[in-house]
């Protein structure tokens, strides 16, 4: 197949549930080898996009494109799509290499190729050893191995990945992030993959979709959805702190609200949302004025939570910084990097 030719189209992807709409609309396009995350909360719909892409669900209306074919009508099993799953779903009873191997076994792929390909995805995971054991003997990592393992046998045209590191400690996800991106590059096969992590989504994804609601907010680079958020949704939902948002007027080519006044190069308008990430805020100057409810110790970081009076806004303290809880700080953000919303959505 050629590279014009994208992997996976969606068009116009719609899914019920009863009077539930759980997709409304998906359009989507994963060009081959490529990487993208499907980014939101719980109940967002997410997972529910998979599960249409692998025939698990079948969509109300609208399309699922693998390479240039339909396959809505399609069972699971004809899409030539791979699915690693959030709790593994191993065979308890089986070893390892069992487990592995089992989809080559119902599609009764000969012996001795099934042991090259099972052999050959073990030399790759890193679990070589791991061969004859069940997985009551594995680790979450180890198991999480195995059930990628069970994927990339299939030399399937699409993987997908369901929140496949949540059951992990800090640690192991990043390891297994770092194993997921170099399978990828190495097998250059198109991945779709859902997360609520956005650390995950920042560092794996080529192409970030944020949804909510069964809708799609943003589309674009991690850079694009971080730096030029679409809404105020996406402009909370990444960023650690989340960005403060805060609402307002705009008035003669200035900010007003919360205490806050800033200038800005837009016309007045009567309702606005301004926002701005706590990284580009500082205590000092005269922006506004506010009562310290907290100052929070995050390691590298450390940022005071303040009360302007109703909202409240976080601020990244320089180091020696130690304001004490009830004081009064006032406080200045970096005009390059504001944010203007209306009707929920960025001017």
């Amino acid at each position: 197949m050629t590279d014009d030719v994208p992997a996976l189209e969606l068009r116009s992807l719609t899914l019920r549930y009863g009077e539930v709409v759980a997709l409304d609309a998906i359009d989507l396009v994963a060009p081959q080898g490529s990487f993208t995350v499907l980014l939101g909360p719980s109940g967002c719909g997410k997972s529910t996009v998979l599960r249409a892409i692998a025939g698990l669900e079948r969509p109300a209306s609208g399309d699922v494109i693998v390479e240039g074919r339909r396959v809505n009508d399609l069972e699971p099993q004809a899409r030539d799509v791979a699915m690693v799953f959030q709790n593994y779903a191993l065979y308890p009873h089986m070893t390892v290499r069992e487990n592995i191997a089992f989809p080559l076994r119902m599609r009764r792929v000969p012996r001795a190729d099934i042991r090259r390909r099972v052999e050959e995805a073990a030399r790759l995971l890193a679990i070589e050893p791991l061969l004859d054991r069940k997985p009551r003997h594995l680790s979450g990592g180890q198991r999480q191995r195995v059930a990628i393992g069970r994927a990339i046998v299939r030399d399937a045209r699409i993987f997908l990945f369901d929140e496949p590191l949540s059951n992990l400690d800090a640690r192991l996800r990043g390891e297994m992030r770092r194993e997921i991106a170099r399978l990828h590059r190495r097998l250059g096969k198109a991945v779709v993959y859902v997360t609520h992590d956005q650390v995950e989504a920042l560092t794996l994804g080529e192409k970030i979709v944020v949804l909510r609601g069964g809708r799609i907010e943003q589309t674009g680079t991690p850079e694009d959805v971080y730096l030029r958020p679409a809404t105020p949704f996406v402009a909370t939902f990444l960023g650690a702190p989340p960005m403060n948002i805060l609402e307002g007027r705009i008035e003669s080519g200035r900010f007003l609200g919360s205490g806050v006044e800033l200038p800005v190069e837009v016309p007045d308008c009567p309702r606005v949302e301004l926002g701005f990430r706590p990284d580009r805020s500082r205590l000092g100057g005269e922006d506004g004025r506010g009562r310290v409810e907290l100052v929070e110790n995050l390691g590298s970081d450390r940022y005071v939570h303040v009360d302007l009076g109703g909202p409240t806004i976080v601020v990244r303290l320089a180091p020696g910084e130690s304001p004490r809880i009830g004081e009064t700080v006032p406080f200045s953000v970096d005009r390059d990097v504001i944010h203007l919303f209306g009707d929920g959505r960025r001017i």
